[in-house]
């Protein structure tokens, strides 16, 4: 089953293996629509993120070396999945190679890992890079609301949460939700 779902992604250029936020970022400045991108391997090496998917849906302690070395790849997709193993992992000695991801250039990148890093009790340096993306138009402003929603720091962004809260969208939902919890 797992080869014919593997076949099944190639053949169907599978976009489901970056966040959508991330994905429609990277066609948009490829200046490209979002079926070419993810065709092209240059810009979207599907294989590359099955593998690296693959290694970081369930890993074992065994895989903590290899998520590790996914950080440092030039691919934020590559990088994304590192950081998605690693949480699921939840080794806090992890957080000294995290801790460098709360300035990825993706945007992406950086909320889950300050979610990473929440479950480690690093709060300060979590905090501060999921409010610089609350009020630095982040194109990843879902990914951040679901961190908050997640780890339960609703309250320490109240003013960001209540000027999102006007949005009449799914951004302003969410954001009422979360300060409904926090409340």
């Amino acid at each position: 089953m797992r080869q014919a779902l593997r076949d099944w992604q190639l053949q169907n250029f599978d976009s489901g293996l970056l966040g959508e936020a991330e994905l429609l970022h990277r066609a948009e400045k490829a200046h490209t629509t979002l079926y070419a991108y993810i065709r092209n391997p240059e810009t979207y090496p599907l294989e590359a993120y099955l593998e690296a998917s693959e290694l970081a849906k369930a890993p074992s302690s065994d895989d903590h070396s290899q998520l590790v070395s996914l950080l440092e790849s030039a691919d934020s997709g590559i990088r994304y999945w590192g950081v998605l193993g690693l949480t699921s992992l939840n080794k806090p000695s992890d957080k000294e190679v995290l801790e460098p991801l709360l300035d990825d250039a993706s945007h992406e990148v950086r909320a889950f890992a300050a979610n990473a890093l929440l479950r480690h009790g690093v709060s300060d340096k979590a905090i501060k890079a999921l409010r610089e993306m609350l009020g630095g138009d982040s194109y990843a402003i879902l990914s951040v609301l679901n961190v908050i929603d997640w780890t339960g720091t609703g309250a320490e962004f109240q003013v960001p949460l209540e000027k999102l809260s006007s949005d009449t969208g799914y951004v302003g939902r969410m954001a009422r939700h979360i300060l409904k919890d926090s409340n």
